[in-house]
């Protein structure tokens, strides 16, 4: 079975699609599609695993006017990173009290002198970055005819309101990037985008996802629950 990109028309190859769970990407244009919008006719959508099954990670509650979706960012792992980091804030601190309290120092004032290093951001970034995994939840709710996306309890971007009538389609598109280093050179990242088209026309990124199928069920429980009908949406 031949499949073709519905927004680029460019052929689909086989590593492409996954028939499993009911997706299929284009790395030319970076879309994202679900299999039941491309297949030909005489292909059974009866052989398609849909609705999205509902991600382990993820939470779902529902009432007549609102739902609530809700994402750990918690991974296993996370707790070889957390004690590091509680020795690493430790060390910072103590640092920090010295500089301080040095009768010949600045004063009050080298508290703070730490913080014109560079490596003491990178201390601050891996603490943070440690926390925020262990901690925190992205939080998807239709609320009082909004569509609302929080990032909780540890503050993190990415955070957005749109009123539910400025919304025409949600959609997902697939992202790639390329980094190398030392002793891994030409790797590639692979993410997934939950879109808003809006009503003046323009694209609004929601949410950056590391498994498409995350993405495909945020996409599919929203549509289902505004009762927007998923359509193709191109470009």
């Amino acid at each position: 079975m031949k499949l073709n990109c519905p927004n680029c028309d460019r052929w689909i190859p086989t590593e492409n699609v996954n028939l499993q769970r009911g997706f299929a990407v284009c790395h030319l244009c970076q879309q994202v599609f679900r299999l039941a919008k491309i297949v030909p006719r005489k292909f059974s959508k009866q052989d398609l695993p849909l609705p999205v099954p509902k991600p382990r990670n993820f939470e779902v509650a529902e009432t007549k006017g609102e739902i609530i979706i809700r994402q750990s960012w918690y991974r296993p792992w996370v707790w070889i990173l957390v004690p590091l980091a509680i020795v690493a804030a430790g060390v910072l601190i103590a640092i920090m009290f010295t500089v301080a309290s040095d009768p010949e120092g600045p004063g009050p004032i080298g508290f703070f002198l730490p913080l014109l290093v560079p490596h003491t951001w990178l201390v601050l970034a891996f603490i943070y970055a440690s926390f925020t995994m262990l901690l925190n939840k992205t939080i998807v709710q239709v609320r009082n005819d909004e569509v609302a996306v929080s990032h909780r309890p540890i503050f993190y971007w990415g955070n957005y309101v749109v009123p539910v009538h400025d919304i025409q389609q949600f959609y997902c598109s697939e992202r790639q990037g390329r980094w190398s280093s030392n002793w891994r050179p030409n790797q590639y990242s692979q993410h997934f985008d939950l879109n808003a088209l809006l009503t003046d026309g323009s694209k609004l990124r929601l949410l950056t996802l590391e498994q498409v199928d995350e993405a495909l069920f945020i996409e599919q429980e929203l549509e289902r629950h505004l009762h927007i009908a998923d359509r193709l949406v191109t470009g």
